[in-house]
């Protein structure tokens, strides 16, 4: 009796930070949320702009009659802009594709009509990626979930680790002779188009960032409409986990 009392006594009072800690998680869901359907609908909408021509509207701009040297704003500050993929070094995908970027999720040779098991996830990144025009080039952040194409299956090698093995092989002691790669690749020289803010810097660097809070979106493949489905899907699957989070927030802090 004393330790249910001790327990129910424990529950009470983690019942208003664990509240506050779900209506955290709700706004943190409810902000990206919005952030993806912004980034959706700037895709969808917009001309995409040759980074040449945003570059260049950022360049300094000499007056003749005061002699001085000032910045003018760029024509389109945030948007969408056009340009291939540069990159100082490469990597290489786990199903051997060598690129600026990738992101991919490796499984277990597949059934039949189903994915396999899944392994691990693996991403990596050149030291500093661009995108680049014919006369200029802007370097951009990519961030996990930021990459958005088409997704290609790949054979690769199997992880080398037996803490991604499904328990049938780890009842065996070995490893799978080999799995898939699905996995999202930028290529060098690839054209790709960018979401996000163009901004020139005291050292003259051209970089860009997201124009939404976040990273930019990369669109890779040039499909936009499926890009825009995937960002309209994380958003609803967002704001769908900010209602739930919400809901048991509410519940919660009504107990205390």
């Amino acid at each position: 009796m004393v330790a249910l009392a001790a327990v129910a006594c424990l529950a009470a009072a983690l019942e208003r930070p664990m509240g506050l800690l779900l209506l955290g998680a709700a706004v943190y869901f409810a902000v990206a949320a919005s952030r993806a359907r912004l980034c959706a609908e700037h895709l969808g909408r917009s001309v995409p702009l040759p980074l040449d021509d945003a570059v260049e509207a950022d360049e300094p701009a000499h007056s003749p009659a005061a002699g001085s040297t000032a910045l003018r704003r760029p024509a389109r500050a945030e948007g969408v802009f056009a340009g291939r993929l540069e990159a100082n070094g490469q990597v290489s995908s786990p199903g051997g594709v060598v690129g600026a970027f990738y992101e991919a999720e490796i499984r277990a040779v597949p059934g039949w009509g189903k994915r396999g098991a899944l392994l691990s996830v693996d991403r990596d990144r050149a030291g500093r990626v661009f995108l680049a025009g014919v006369r200029s080039r802007a370097e951009i952040e990519v961030a996990p979930g930021s990459i958005l194409g088409p997704t290609r299956a790949r054979r690769c090698p199997g992880p080398g680790s037996l803490a991604f093995s499904p328990p049938q092989w780890l009842a065996t002691g070995h490893l799978p002779p080999d799995a898939v790669s699905f996995e999202r690749v930028g290529r060098l020289g690839e054209a790709c188009l960018a979401v996000g803010r163009l901004r020139l810097d005291a050292s003259g660097v051209c970089r860009l960032r997201g124009g939404f809070g976040g990273p930019p979106a990369l669109v890779i493949g040039g499909d936009v409409p499926l890009a825009v489905a995937a960002l309209l899907r994380r958003a609803w699957t967002q704001l769908a986990l900010a209602l739930a989070c919400s809901a048991a927030s509410a519940y919660l802090l009504s107990l205390s």
